[in-house]
């Protein structure tokens, strides 16, 4: 819509009194033209947003699997905030919200006009399925953009499990990502520039801070069956020891037995180590042990320095073989065995220990801003950093 105004007009009613001008739903642009005794001026554009305002999207969408149906899940998000995206109030009872299911390459409602902020996702599904849906709110004013999400539905793999990142790809087609704080992107790379896959078949998973500030954010496993039987069941998973990585870029292993909730179930691993090259991890899973669905996330933390974490040969199995250690508490370390020496890294400040077999304490103190690399005999000792204890073998 264009009104066009003379300015003298507009002095003149601002000097007596300006009155309100009614605006109709949606942007209209005014042009504002000065005219005086010797001809038009330039025009002045304006555009204001009247009526209803368009909210902004949804937010914090996630959702919980039925604890008994693996066929449902309840979808929840936040209602936007009640100022929409020009400024202009919306009340509370004028937002609604639409399901959308991608179809044909966009995005179809599949459910309208709910006034809730939650919805039961529900559907057959014989084989685990990451079922695609977005969020959408709308006002009378108009509607926001989708918010999508993916949420794995249907029965749970079983186990053992084994995902290689084989050229690139993963063996389960529903694993997913989730950026946790600033601009973290997980993903899958070949052998290049990022570096090559510790078993050689051009697959790893990586980890790049695509921003300037620090950034975390989960690659999470398809979820599993953990009741199947009583054997305890162990995470192997070999990381990248980089030392250009800063001492806060590390990982963290969590669980979800709902599909939204995760808690830590190992220390945070640190990426930095001079001995660069990878390095197997085993985790125990007792706490899972009996659990009728499980996943597990990756969760990676990036300072702003860049360097990535390179994940590759990942493995739920009974098979303690080439477990290193108990892992029991919150504080991270990385403890490797060398010729003739032990390299231990982790928090600045952290006390260590080294013991061998008969129990003699060859080296003890405090870790400084830098790895610490102890030289020793031949033999398997028992390394402390923290209360992170490793099973470790010099030769």
């Amino acid at each position: 819509m264009l009104r066009t105004m003379k300015c003298e007009e507009i002095f003149i009613k601002i000097i007596v009194g300006w009155g309100t001008v009614t605006l109709l739903q949606g942007e209209q642009q005014f042009n504002v033209i000065a005219h005086n005794e010797l001809g038009r001026g330039h025009d002045s554009f304006t555009t204001i947003f009247g009526g209803v305002d368009i909210p902004a999207p949804v937010r914090n969408v996630t959702f919980e699997w039925d604890p008994a149906d693996d066929n449902k899940a309840i979808l929840s998000w936040e209602a936007p905030e009640l100022t929409g995206i020009h400024g202009r109030p919306i009340a509370a009872n004028d937002l609604s919200y639409t399901i959308l299911t991608p179809m044909f390459g966009s995005w179809t409602p599949s459910a309208n006009n709910l006034k809730t902020t939650t919805y039961t996702v529900s559907g057959t599904y014989t084989q685990p399925t990451l079922k695609q849906l977005a969020i959408q709110a709308a006002s009378t004013g108009g509607k926001s953009d989708p918010v999508a999400v993916l949420i794995p539905m249907g029965p749970a793999y079983s186990l053992p499990a084994f995902d290689t990142f084989s050229g690139g790809a993963t063996n389960y087609p529903t694993w997913t990502i989730a950026t946790t704080s600033g601009n973290l992107l997980w993903g899958m790379a070949n052998d290049g520039n990022i570096g090559s896959a510790q078993d050689g078949d051009n697959g790893f998973a990586v980890a790049m801070n695509q921003g300037d500030a620090p950034a975390s954010g989960r690659l999470i496993t398809p979820a599993f069956k953990f009741n199947a039987d009583d054997k305890p069941q162990y995470l192997h998973f070999w990381i990248y020891a980089d030392p250009q990585a800063s001492r806060q870029t590390a990982i963290q292993i969590e669980a979800t037995t709902t599909g939204n909730l995760y808690n830590p179930i190992s220390p945070r691993y640190p990426v930095y180590n001079s001995q660069e090259g990878w390095h197997e991890i085993v985790v125990p899973l007792e706490s899972l042990k009996g659990v009728r669905k499980a996943a597990l996330a990756f969760h990676a933390y990036v300072d702003q320095e860049g360097a990535p974490i390179r994940l590759d040969n990942i493995s739920i199995e009974n098979n303690p073989a080439g477990i290193d250690g108990i892992h029991a508490d919150n504080s991270f370390a990385l403890i490797s065995g060398g010729q003739g020496t032990i390299t231990l890294a982790g928090a600045e400040d952290a006390p260590y220990s080294i013991v061998d077999l008969s129990g003699r304490t060859v080296a003890a103190g405090t870790l400084g801003n830098a790895d610490l690399t102890v030289e020793l005999s031949a033999g398997i000792y028992l390394a402390t950093v923290g209360q992170h204890t490793e099973k470790v073998t010099v030769k």
